[in-house]
This record gives structure tokens, sequence and C-alpha cells, in this order.
């Protein structure tokens, strides 16, 4: 049986992972419009829901991760501000 609580939660997360890159996106205060930090931060433990999440947000389209060395950098698509946009209309 799903765990719908479980299930919510997650949904949340990947909201505002999204929702953040959005917001950098749009009114970063400098030009860099991603979001820059050391790789095992950004996702913690493997396999941990925070990892998940970003995993599931990569393979649909929604954000882009570039890694160079340690750091990552996580920007948001055409698609995940799309899909930003929809929860708002």
């Amino acid at each position: 049986m799903i765990d719908v609580k479980s299930m919510k939660e997650r949904k949340k997360l990947r909201l505002e992972i999204l929702e953040e890159l959005y917001n950098l996106h749009f009114f970063s205060p400098t030009q860099n419009n991603c979001l820059i930090v050391k790789s095992n931060e950004l996702y913690g433990e493997r396999n941990s829901e925070k990892h998940l999440a970003y995993h599931y947000l990569v393979t649909s389209g929604y954000i882009q991760i570039d890694i160079s060395g340690d750091s990552s950098g996580v920007s948001i698509t055409a698609k995940g501000i799309d899909y930003v946009e929809s929860i708002y209309e």
C-alpha cells in the first residue's frame, strides 16, 4: 500500500526546490541565476529523500545540474518554469 502522507511530503519537497530555483532564475541579486553548492551538501546522503527529489527533477527535465569538481550548479529549465507557473495559475 502507498504511504500517501510520505508521497505528499515528497511532492512538497520537489515543489520547494523548484520554487527556490524559479526565484533564483528571475530575482537573483547577481547575474548567476543558479544555485551553486558543494555536491555533497546539495543531495545529502545517497537515496535520501532530498537526493531522490533532485534525481526526479533532473530526469523529468525540470532542472539541470552541472558538476564542476566538488561543486554543483543547479538551474531551472524552461519546462520547470512552466510547471511552477502552472501551479499558481
